[in-house]
């Protein structure tokens, strides 16, 4: 049982560890969750020299996954910035901040007048330590998310990002803000080798089942939340994690009592 709580996402390092004593297929199995919280949950097994050896998905997309999961791809605020060229027509450069976000029109409407290309200031007329100042930031990060969207295969889809922009803008509160403007920073950078074109970076898919040979494995996990949660926010994931020594085949277990 995993309880993840106040995060925008986290990394749990080697959180486990694992024996295999005989050839077997490791899968995971009986995943329940509550309440519906977490977006995307996988479990990296990895050997003592820190080898990723398999990854096992228990939450896709709020749900126990089915195979096979899309590779997210995404840029970061400051690629878009400087390729004006490759942005989407849907959301040209001339187009204003206000008339995408609209709630910037009732809570910081100096930045109304502002467009969504790379000629906007940051925060605008305000200082960072100001909401609106804050606010800014955070379109920053909102126009990159909102391009990623639009072009690629984002894990938010635009009117997602839309939405949850107005909605945090429409809250008056700098921490709601804040953690949004984080959030999706670390969404526009985490895939960002999607535009780093000519370089090679090795990547394992993730499986149903992962073949383990005897030996010692363990086990890291990956949890990222559908929005930053807040305090008192919580999820709690069961699952068991089986091994099949015949084949690959993912069995459901029955209940296992106290």
């Amino acid at each position: 049982m995993i309880q993840i709580t106040n995060a925008s996402y986290a990394y749990y390092y080697e959180v486990l560890g694992l024996n295999a004593y005989n050839w077997c297929w490791l899968y995971v199995t009986n995943v329940t969750a509550t309440p519906t919280l977490i977006s995307n949950l996988w479990l990296y097994i990895q050997t003592p020299q820190n080898q990723t050896h398999c990854i096992l998905p228990v939450i896709y997309q709020s749900a126990p996954t089915s195979l096979p999961i899309p590779t997210y791809q995404s840029c970061t605020a400051g690629y878009w910035k400087t390729r004006t060229a490759v942005w989407s027509s849907q959301y040209p450069l001339s187009e204003t901040l206000s008339s995408v976000f609209t709630a910037v029109n009732t809570y910081c409407p100096e930045l109304s007048s502002y467009t969504t290309g790379p000629s906007f200031p940051s925060q605008g007329p305000y200082s960072k330590s100001e909401y609106c100042g804050k606010v800014g930031l955070l379109l920053v990060q909102a126009v990159a998310a909102l391009e990623n969207s639009l072009t690629m295969n984002y894990p938010l889809t635009p009117s997602q990002v839309i939405t949850m922009v107005n909605n945090a803008i429409s809250s008056n509160n700098a921490i709601t803000v804040m953690n949004l403007q984080s959030y999706l920073n670390n969404l526009n950078e985490e895939y960002d080798y999607a535009c780093s074109l000519g370089t090679i970076y090795p990547s394992i898919s993730p499986t149903s089942s992962c073949a383990l040979q005897p030996g010692t494995y363990y086990i890291s996990v990956f949890v990222q939340p559908i929005t930053p949660l807040q305090i008192g926010q919580s999820e709690t994931i069961s699952f068991y994690l089986a091994c099949n020594v015949v084949s690959k085949e993912s069995i459901p277990l029955p209940p296992v009592g106290g």
